[in-house]
């Protein structure tokens, strides 16, 4: 009988996890195909956990497991849209991409919008769309009316919209999902405070951290409550307390009654605070960072250990001094145009896309900026492989001087390197560290100065 014990603690818990199943439509062939979920809502680090590429008709196939629902999303290229998925579950959607009129960023001005045309997952889908709708309809009809007048009899009426059209599922996801969308309703329309919030919604009630109203509402409340809220704590102290470590930290926050009994949720809030906290110039250089690394290492909660090291990933992306992501950028004919060394100092990638009035004025401001530091610093202006013969072209006709390359193939560069609007500009040092990311077009002659003294 021991044995047999022993041997089903010893079964990977990726055993629990069942398929998957997607068949998607497109009208875009040979698009890279992305699932994504995020690894946690603290540092909001992403996790990819399927991939494919459309066909030459713009269809595809992805089968993955899946260990319990989740918010997902659905990438085609840079675009992305949101879907539950439930393991087991099978799903056919269709994809229509929004163009628009505007000529703006790759991710927010064109939204990918999905159909799901059949689904097995029970209605889950379905139900999560239409609980948001009418959310969504509420805060934009009547949620300042009734936070300004605390109109409860407004709330009233959210919550029985949403139990007539979603009537109560055995889905425990879907009815935490409401829950807390309610909550984050009904605070601030009864004006609760930070005691009776903890009190109603967190205290002795089961941590959700894939949740991501749960997670919302807590840091919403709580994100900066030792620092701003609490009358045991303060920022001065939450300073001292850290520059001694992790167990002196957890030991000054105990000072405050209000997380008595739940120790799980104090250490969460404070992962919290240390994310928000970690370039403050007011901590040590490195204190924040520290407090983390013994969090990843000693901390009686997984979970925490893991949010701990995203973290610490991501508040060190792209950040002075770090290595810069992989990036190969072409020319014209298909070559590199990056080469190993740079002769000069400094590297400006200038990321600029087709059609864009706002790209055009500041490239015209940088081609004498170009021509000033041309023995020090090579600036390439960069474009996806499809908007490149638009861009040189508008270069060329404008005489900039200015060398235009493209990203081939590798769309992802554009998220390696945390691209959402255009134009975009970065600064490498020659040995592939970043100098600064993004820089600021506005000074970016002051800047690329100080880079050069």
């Amino acid at each position: 009988m021991c044995r047999i014990f022993l041997f089903l603690l010893c079964i990977p818990l990726s055993l629990s996890a069942l398929p998957v199943k997607i068949k998607g439509s497109t009208a875009l062939p040979g698009q890279l195909v992305r699932v994504i979920v995020v690894k946690d809502y603290i540092s909001g680090a992403d996790s990819l956990i399927a991939s494919a590429k459309t066909d030459f008709k713009g269809s595809f196939d992805l089968t993955f497991p899946l260990e319990a629902t989740e918010v997902s999303q659905i990438a085609i290229g840079l675009h992305r849209c949101q879907l539950l998925l439930k393991p087991g579950s099978a799903y056919e959607l269709s994809f229509l991409f929004n163009q628009g009129t505007s000529p703006a960023a790759y991710f927010d001005p064109q939204p990918l919008e999905v159909s799901v045309k059949s689904a097995t997952d029970q209605g889950l889908q379905e139900q999560f769309g239409k609980l948001n709708f009418i959310y969504n309809t509420f805060v934009v009809q009547r949620f300042a009316i009734a936070q300004r007048y605390g109109r409860a009899d407004l709330y009233d009426s959210l919550r029985l919209a949403m139990q007539t059209e979603v009537p109560a599922s055995n889905d425990s996801f879907l009815e935490s999902y409401r829950f807390y969308k309610l909550a984050s309703i009904a605070v601030p329309i009864k004006k609760m405070i930070p005691h009776q919030i903890f009190s109603v919604f967190f205290k002795n009630k089961p941590k959700q951290l894939r949740n991501p109203e749960y997670m919302a509402m807590l840091d919403q409340y709580f994100g900066d409550y030792f620092l701003s809220t609490s009358k045991e704590t303060s920022f001065d102290g939450f300073i001292l307390a850290s520059s001694q470590g992790f167990k002196s930290l957890t030991k000054y926050l105990s000072e405050d009654p209000l997380f008595e009994g739940e120790p799980a949720l104090r250490e969460l809030v404070m992962l919290m605070h240390l994310d928000r906290l970690f370039h403050h110039p007011a901590f040590a250089k490195g204190a924040i960072r520290q407090i983390l690394n013994e969090v990843s290492s000693s901390s009686r909660y997984l979970d925490h250990r893991r949010i701990a090291e995203n973290i610490i990933v991501t508040r060190e992306h792209l950040t002075f001094g770090s290595p810069a992501p992989p990036i190969r950028l072409l020319d014209a004919a298909g070559n590199d145009a990056l080469p190993d060394k740079l002769s000069a100092k400094l590297l400006a990638l200038v990321f600029v896309k087709e059609n864009c009035e706002v790209c055009l004025r500041l490239l015209e401001q940088l081609s004498p900026i170009n021509e000033k530091y041309a023995d020090q610093v090579k600036m390439l202006v960069v474009s996806t492989k499809s908007g490149f013969a638009a861009v040189k072209a508008e270069m060329e006709k404008r005489e900039s001087g200015l060398e235009v390359v493209h990203t081939g193939d590798d769309i992802l560069a554009y998220e390696r390197y945390n691209i959402k609007v255009f134009p975009e500009i970065v600064l490498l040092f020659p040995d592939r560290r970043i100098a600064m990311s993004p820089a600021p077009s506005e000074n970016i002659d002051y800047h690329i100065g100080r880079f050069l003294r």
